[in-house]
C-alpha cells in the first residue's frame, strides 16, 4: 500500500430512494405524534422498543401475584443496569403470545407487533432436573428474523429477577447497518450504540459479538426483500462509539459482492449460540447421494488446531449437540482422512432445522491420496528396517566383526532400492496430472500436492544410501588392514565431539566420516483433524 491510508469502500446504493427504506427497516418507524416535522434521529441514537410476554407454565407453580412481583423487580433492575437503550413494555398475562411455545413458534405469529422493534417470548417452566428454567426466543420485527432458542436455568427462586435480567441480555440482538469495508474488515453502525447505558452490562455492542449479515434488496413494486448472506458471519474486533469494526468470517470469496441487479444495501443482526441441536446433512454432487462416512472437524476462526466432532452416518447426516462450542466455529468435512471437501462457518445451536450441504466428493483425488498413503506406509516400514540394520552395522564395525558387518551389508542389498519408490511416486503424480488435463476436473488439489511433496521429501531424506556406502567402504578397508577404524565416527550422534583416534604407526588415510544416522521416521498417518494444505471449498 506504500504507507497510504486505507480507503473505506462505501456500500453501493443504486437508488437514493432506498435510503429512507433502510432507515424505515432498521431505524424504527413513524415518529411520535406531534413530531412529524422533526428530523428523524440517527440510527445509533434510537432505542429499541421491546414487547415482552412472560408466561408461567402450570408446572412452575407460579401464580399471578408471583409473576407480577418477578416482573416488577426485573424492571427495576433494567432501569439500574440497562437504562436508555431499551424501552420495554410487558404484555398482560392473557396476551395471545402466552399461548405460544418458544420451541416451535413461527414468525407469522408476531404479525400484530409491527409497531415494536423486538418481541421477546419467554416461558418459565420446570427444568429437566429440580428447579426452573427460562425458555425463550426473540423476534426482530425489522429483519423478520426469529432468533435462536435459548434456555437459562434458575438456581434459586430468590434470584429469579437477576436471572431474568441475565436471560434478557442473552435474548437481546442489536441491529446494525454495514456502512463499508476497510482493510478486509466490515464497518458497522449499530443502532442504539450512542445511547449511554445505565451500566457497562447494558452496552449495546461489545468486542467478540457475532452478527449475521443481511442484504436488503429494493423490490420493483415497493418494499424490501431481506436476504441472508449464506455461510457468512461478522465478529466484532473493536468498538468506537456506535461504530464496530468486524472480521469477516465466510466461506465465500466475495460475500458482499456488488454484482446485484436491484438497488440494495447491507445490514446485520446479532446472533448467539442457541439450545437447539445442529442438524446437518451432506450430499454428493451431482446426484445427491448421501455423503456417508466422512469426518467432520471444527476449529475457531483464525486458528489452525481442529478437533474431530464425528462422522456422517449412512444418510450423510450428523447432529451436533448444543454447546459443542462457545461461539462461532468453522466446520470442515474431510474425505480420506486428509482431503477437505467443504469448509464453512456456523453458529452452534443456531437453528433446529436441518441444513442440506452439497459437496464435491473428489473421488479421483481421494483415490490418489489413498495410493500415496499406501506408498508412504511402505517407505516408513523400509526406513525402520534400514535403521535397525544401521544399528547392527555400527556395532559390528566398532567390534571389528567384519563377517557380521558383511552379513548386515548383504541383508541391506536385498532391500527395495530408493529408486523404486521415487519412480512409483513420479508415476502417480504424472497419471494424476494427465487425468486432470483430460477431465478438466481438479485432481491435484492443494492437499494432494502437499501429500506428494511430503512423501518425496521423506524419500529424499531418509532413503539416502551414502551412510551404507560408508560402511561398505569401511568393510573393505578393515579387511585389507589399511586402517584400524576408518569410520569410527560414522554413526556418532550429532552434537557429540569426535573421539581422538589412537596413534598408529602408519598414516591415517583420508576418509570422510559417514553421515549421521537418520532421525526417527515420521508417523505413517497424519491426524485426521490436521489435514495438509488449504481447504478446497466448492462454492
Amino acid at each position: 500500500m506504500g504507507g497510504q491510508r486505507p480507503r473505506i469502500v462505501p456500500v453501493s446504493l443504486r437508488s437514493t430512494s432506498l435510503v429512507p427504506i433502510i432507515a424505515l427497516v432498521l431505524g424504527g418507524f413513524a415518529p411520535a405524534i406531534g413530531a412529524e416535522d422533526a428530523p428523524p434521529k440517527a440510527i445509533e441514537s434510537q432505542p429499541y422498543k421491546v414487547a415482552v410476554s412472560l408466561c408461567c407454565a402450570p408446572g412452575a407453580r407460579i401464580d399471578e401475584l408471583g409473576r407480577e412481583r418477578l416482573l416488577r423487580d426485573w424492571q427495576n433492575l433494567l432501569r439500574r443496569f440497562v437504562g436508555a437503550p431499551w424501552n420495554v413494555m410487558v404484555e398482560p398475562a392473557a396476551s395471545p403470545l402466552a399461548l405460544l411455545d418458544p420451541d416451535d413458534v413461527k414468525g407469522e405469529a408476531f404479525a400484530k407487533y409491527a409497531n415494536n422493534d423486538k418481541v421477546w417470548l419467554i416461558r418459565l417452566q420446570p427444568g429437566a432436573e429440580e428447579g426452573l428454567v427460562f425458555v425463550g426466543r426473540e423476534y426482530d420485527v425489522a429483519t423478520r428474523r426469529l432468533g435462536s432458542l435459548l434456555v437459562h436455568p434458575i438456581a434459586d427462586w430468590e434470584d429469579a429477577p437477576r436471572e431474568l435480567l441475565s436471560f434478557s441480555l442473552e435474548l437481546f440482538s442489536p441491529t446494525a447497518i454495514i456502512t463499508g469495508q476497510e482493510g478486509g474488515r466490515a464497518i458497522m453502525n449499530v443502532r442504539g450504540a450512542a445511547l449511554e447505558p445505565a451500566s457497562s452490562i447494558g452496552q449495546v455492542v461489545a468486542k467478540g459479538m457475532v452478527f449475521l449479515p443481511l442484504r436488503l434488496v429494493s423490490l420493483k413494486k415497493g418494499g424490501v426483500q431481506i436476504l441472508r448472506i449464506p455461510f457468512t458471519y461478522l465478529q466484532v474486533e473493536s468498538v468506537s462509539g456506535p461504530t464496530a469494526r468486524c472480521a469477516i468470517v465466510s466461506a465465500l470469496s466475495d460475500p458482499f459482492t456488488k454484482r446485484i441487479s436491484r438497488p440494495n444495501s447491507l445490514a446485520a443482526i446479532a446472533i448467539k449460540p442457541g439450545a437447539s441441536r445442529l442438524r446437518l446433512r451432506f450430499t454428493c454432487k451431482p446426484n445427491g447421494e448421501p455423503a456417508s462416512g466422512y469426518i467432520v472437524t471444527s476449529r475457531s476462526p483464525g486458528q489452525n488446531e481442529a478437533r474431530e466432532l464425528g462422522s456422517t452416518d449412512r444418510s450423510g447426516r450428523i447432529t451436533l449437540r448444543p454447546g459443542f462450542a462457545p461461539s462461532i466455529v468453522v466446520l470442515r468435512l474431510i474425505a480420506g482422512r486428509v482431503e477437505p471437501l467443504v469448509e464453512f462457518p456456523i453458529m452452534p445451536g443456531e437453528s433446529g432445522d436441518e441444513r442440506v450441504i452439497p459437496v464435491d466428493p473428489l473421488p479421483r483425488t481421494v483415490a490418489l491420496e489413498a495410493s500415496v498413503d499406501a506408498l508412504r506406509d511402505q517407505v516408513v516400514d523400509l526406513i525402520a528396517l534400514r535403521a535397525r540394520l544401521e544399528a547392527r552395522m555400527k556395532a559390528r564395525l566398532e567390534g571389528e566383526d567384519w563377517d557380521g558387518l558383511s552379513e548386515a551389508i548383504d541383508e541391506f542389498k536385498t532391500l527395495a532400492p530408493r529408486e523404486k519408490f521415487a519412480e512409483t511416486l513420479t508415476k502417480l503424480k504424472d497419471a494424476a496430472a494427465h487425468e486432470q488435463a483430460e477431465t478438466k476436473k481438479a485432481v491435484l488439489t492443494r492437499t494432494a500436492q502437499a501429500e506428494l511433496a511430503d512423501l518425496q521429501s521423506m524419500i529424499d531424506r531418509y532413503l539416502d544410501d551414502d551412510l551404507f556406502k560408508a560402511y561398505i567402504d569401511a568393510l573393505d578397508r578393515g579387511r585389507s588392514g589399511a586402517a584400524k577404524k576408518p569410520v569410527a565416527n560414522a554413526a556418532a550422534k550429532p552434537g557429540q565431539p569426535k573421539p581422538t583416534p589412537a596413534p598408529v604407526a602408519t598414516a591415517r588415510p583420508t576418509q570422510p566420516a559417514a553421515p549421521a544416522p537418520a532421525p526417527a521416521p515420521p508417523a505413517a498417518k497424519r491426524p485426521p483433524n490436521q489435514p495438509r494444505g488449504d481447504a478446497n471449498v466448492p462454492f
